[in-house]
C-alpha cells in the first residue's frame, strides 16, 4: 500500500491515475474528517516501480477543509500589484489576447502532428489500445456506479464511450510514439534547466513558491508525467518552428 500524508488536494487536480471528472465529484461537498475512495489506474512511468501500470483504488481522507473567499476590490488590485481597476481590466484583456494566441498556436501544432502522422505511418499493437481502452472503460464504470447509475444504463455509456474513445486514444497513442520518434531522432531532451524553469512557471500561475510546486509534484509522483508534458512542448515547437521555415 501506497500512502501520502499532507498533500494537499482541490478538485481539479486529481490523484494519479484518477478520472478527473469522477474526483471532483467525488471531493465537491466533502468536509474534514470524510474519506472517500476511487478506481485509480497507475501510469506506467509511475515512480514507484512495483505498482506501476497496476489499477487499484485511492483513499482519500480529508484532514482539513479550506473555503475559497473573493477578496475586495482593493485586496485584488493590491495583490496584482495594479493601480486601479482600469488597469485590471487592461491586464484582463491582455491575458484573453494571448490566451487566444496560445490556443492557435496549439491548433497549428495539432494539425502539423497529424501531417506528420499521416505522412509516417506505422502499426499500433492492438493490445497496447485495447489495454487503454479498457482501463478507461473501467474508470467511466466505476464513475457512474459511484453516482448511482442503474446497471443497464451504466453499461449503455460504457458502450458509447468506447465508440467515442477508441479513435481518440488510438491518435493519441499514435501521437506519442511519433513525438518519441522525432525526440530521439532530433536529440531533445529536458534537463533540469527545463523542469527548474517549468516549476517556476507553474508557481507563477498558482502563486507558490517553486519549492513547494516541487514538492508536490514529488509528493503525487508527477514528476516524470511533468518531464513528458516539457519534451511534448519541445518536439511541439521544434515542428512549428521547421514548418514555419519550410514555409519561407
Amino acid at each position: 500500500m501506497l500512502r501520502r500524508d499532507g498533500v494537499r488536494v482541490h478538485p481539479t487536480t486529481p490523484v494519479v491515475g484518477a478520472d478527473p471528472k469522477a474526483f471532483e465529484t467525488a471531493l465537491t461537498g466533502r468536509r474534514a474528517g470524510e474519506s472517500f475512495e476511487i478506481p485509480v489506474e497507475l501510469p506506467a512511468e509511475f515512480e514507484a516501480r512495483a505498482a506501476a501500470g497496476k489499477t487499484g483504488l485511492a483513499r482519500v481522507t480529508l484532514r482539513e477543509v479550506y473555503r475559497l473567499v473573493a477578496p475586495s476590490d482593493e485586496d485584488l488590485l493590491r495583490e496584482l500589484d495594479l493601480p486601479d481597476l482600469g488597469a485590471l481590466r487592461g491586464d484582463v484583456r491582455r491575458r484573453i489576447e494571448q490566451s487566444k494566441v496560445e490556443a492557435e498556436r496549439r491548433r497549428a501544432e495539432d494539425e502539423i502532428l497529424d501531417r506528420a502522422a499521416a505522412e509516417n505511418p506505422f502499426e499500433i499493437p492492438e493490445r497496447l489500445v485495447e489495454r487503454q481502452l479498457e482501463a478507461r472503460l473501467s474508470q467511466a464504470r466505476a464513475h457512474y456506479e459511484a453516482r448511482g447509475v442503474q446497471a443497464e444504463q451504466v453499461q449503455a455509456e460504457v458502450d458509447r464511450e468506447r465508440s467515442r474513445s477508441r479513435d481518440d486514444l488510438l491518435k493519441g497513442i499514435r501521437r506519442f510514439f511519433l513525438m518519441d520518434a522525432i525526440a530521439r531522432k532530433e536529440k531533445l531532451f529536458v534537463t533540469e534547466d527545463d523542469l527548474d524553469a517549468e516549476l517556476r512557471r507553474i508557481a507563477e500561475r498558482n502563486q507558490a513558491s517553486p519549492d513547494e510546486v516541487r514538492r508536490y509534484y514529488e509528493q503525487q509522483d508527477l514528476v516524470s508525467a511533468l518531464k513528458m508534458d516539457v519534451l511534448e512542448s519541445k518536439v511541439r515547437a521544434f515542428l512549428f518552428e521547421n514548418a514555419k521555415r519550410n514555409e519561407v
